[in-house]
This record gives structure tokens, C-alpha cells and sequence, in this order.
């Protein structure tokens, strides 16, 4: 989500200084990459052998954590992003 919110902020600086055509390049460019990152998700989420793995409470604290400070960080951007802007 924070990279989403920093590409669209990217874009629309370029296009507020008169060079669309860099953004236009870059939004070419983002579209296009999205079939690389495709081809790392679509085979996740296909049907196949399902192995369960034990997970103890190390792992599940560190991806709580780590999936709280990304929502907020998306959010909440306009905070972070804000006093740079």
C-alpha cells in the first residue's frame, strides 16, 4: 500500500511540473511489471499439495507485527508523507 501511495505520488508530481510524458512512460512501465509480479502470485494461490506447517508464537507476533505497521503505513500515509511533501 505504501508503494502504491508513493508511485501515485511520483506521477502526480511529474505531471504537476509539465513532464506527463514521464509519467506516462512510468505508469507504461508499472502496468508491465505488473505481469512479472504475477507470475510469482498466480502459482500461490493455485490448488496443490497442502503441507501444514507448525508455527510457533515467534513467527505469528513477527507477522502481526509486520501486517500492522503495513496497514497503517497505507493507510495513514499522508502522516509519514506529509512533512516532505
Amino acid at each position: 500500500m505504501a508503494g502504491f501511495v508513493g508511485k501515485f505520488l511520483l506521477f502526480a508530481a511529474a505531471i504537476d511540473v509539465q513532464y506527463t510524458w514521464v509519467a506516462v512512460v512510468a505508469i507504461i512501465n508499472s502496468v508491465l511489471s505488473l505481469a512479472v509480479y504475477l507470475r510469482l502470485v498466480v502459482p500461490m494461490y493455485r490448488q496443490g499439495n497442502v503441507v501444514v506447517a507448525r508455527t510457533d508464537i515467534w513467527l505469528k507476533a513477527v507477522l502481526i507485527i509486520a501486517l500492522t505497521v503495513t496497514l497503517l503505513l497505507g493507510v495513514f500515509a499522508q502522516v509519514f508523507v506529509g512533512p516532505f511533501a
